[in-house]
């Protein structure tokens, strides 16, 4: 992808540009020359220790363990680039539930919010332009929050309305048209040109009154053209546990295994955590190829597992208008939830917008920087890349990293981070 390099503006007391250091500096000159290109180089140059095998077709690709640092020599800037947000100022410059973003090609940033639903485009000087959207069931609105954010030609946007489907947009917030959504049950999100990615939970049986549940999904990719739906595979779904009590009702355990999905480029990418194995398969349906990576688990500490719980008693189940009674009795599950004795091989799935498979790894709590993975499209192990530990990554693209960060009070900035490859 083609964009305008990033470049430092006059902060104002309403968004500022974080001053960039000498290495940021230097970063961003090299992203003027080109440096992009170097991930190409960088990806003929990195196979040694991988494994091919062919089965039926399908490539499995076996990297080896590596350290943080290598391979590849990519690195994400240690400060942003530009930073957008403010504790108290005007109500399109303060945050609150941003899911996700996308950056365009001029520059520009679009960023959906929650609170109030809206979407949001700034310059890429961080200035505001334009917000579009609203709550409803009408065209042009969304329900409980926009569910997706993804870039459908280079001036127009895709933003999903929960399961009804998904509104077009001009960047300028002019509304277009809705994809109407899949008539088919459960989840999905939206590949672009009329195809959606699935998600059906799948009753294999009862879940037990008490211990672990291990619930599956079905993923399939269905197309509104032609009303067809190819299955990709049935997977687990996210760890549960149920103590029993009476009225209580399935809660997740902290550093359960799940399932993760990311598209891009042509491919979806569907793995569970429980092991470092990522599926590949194409728009139509088809299986073409088994990413693995050798690692070392990482072990729960007795700090990981108060965090672990604090977050799962801030998710949105504890959020929702239940009685006192109800919430105390989910709060004991829990707690007494049996968490795993070491973290998933894996925490998040990202495509970037040149089609690089970024995987994160698990982090101890408090840790100032967080490893990923980055794979190339043929699935081989590029680069190993510590990257600062924001709230949530919205997108990655050819020399950039958009992400929210909260500060101590839990206020959100939209970020952005250069990319050296």
């Amino acid at each position: 992808m083609t964009r305008r390099p990033l470049r430092p503006g006059p902060a104002t007391g309403r968004f500022h540009h974080a001053g960039p250091d000498a290495f940021t500096t230097a970063i961003l000159a090299l992203v003027l020359l080109g440096a992009g290109a170097g991930g190409q180089a960088t990806l003929h140059g990195q196979v040694a220790g991988v494994e091919f095998r062919d089965s039926a077709g399908i490539t499995l690709v076996l990297n080896p363990e590596t350290p943080v640092g290598g391979p590849g020599g990519w690195r994400v800037t240690e400060r942003p680039a530009l930073r957008i947000g403010v504790l108290d100022g005007r109500p399109e410059e303060t945050f609150s539930g941003v899911f996700h973003g996308t950056v365009l090609a001029d520059g520009r940033i679009i960023v959906a919010n929650t609170n109030p639903i809206e979407a949001r485009v700034f310059d890429s000087m961080g200035r505001h332009l334009v917000s579009f959207g609203r709550e409803g069931r009408g065209p042009a609105e969304f329900i409980g929050r926009i569910s997706q954010v993804t870039l459908a030609e280079p001036d127009t946007v895709g933003l999903r309305n929960g399961r009804l489907g998904v509104h077009l947009f001009l960047a300028d917030g002019s509304f277009l048209r809705t994809v109407p959504g899949s008539i088919q049950s459960g989840v999905y999100d939206w590949l672009g040109h009329g195809r959606f990615l699935l998600r059906t939970a799948i009753r294999t049986a009862e879940p037990p009154e008490v211990g672990v549940i291990h619930l599956a999904d079905r993923y399939s990719i269905w197309s509104a053209e032609t009303q067809r739906e190819d299955t990709l595979g049935v997977f687990s779904g996210i760890d549960q546990y149920r103590n029993g009590e009476a009225g209580t009702i399935p809660t997740v355990i902290p550093y359960g295994r799940r399932t993760f999905t990311a598209f891009g480029a042509g491919r979806v990418y569907v793995a569970y955590n429980a092991a470092y194995s990522i599926q590949v398969f194409s728009v139509d349906g088809s299986l073409e190829r088994v990413i693995r990576k050798r690692y070392r688990p990482l072990a729960v500490s007795a700090e990981d597992r108060d965090a672990g719980v604090r977050r799962a008693l801030q998710g949105p189940l504890f959020r929702a208008p239940l009685p006192d009674q109800i919430l105390a009795g989910l709060e004991r599950q829990v707690r007494e939830a049996p968490i795993p004795d070491t973290h998933p091989a894996f925490e998040e799935l990202v495509v970037d917008r040149v089609g690089f498979l970024w995987v994160r790894s698990p982090s101890p709590t408090g840790a100032a920087q967080v490893r990923w993975d980055v794979f190339s499209p043929e699935g081989i192990l590029t680069a190993t890349v510590a990257v600062p530990a924001v709230w949530r990554v919205l997108e990655i693209g050819e020399d950039y990293l958009l992400a929210v960060s909260r500060d101590d009070y839990e206020v959100e900035y939209v970020e952005m981070y250069g990319i050296r490859r």
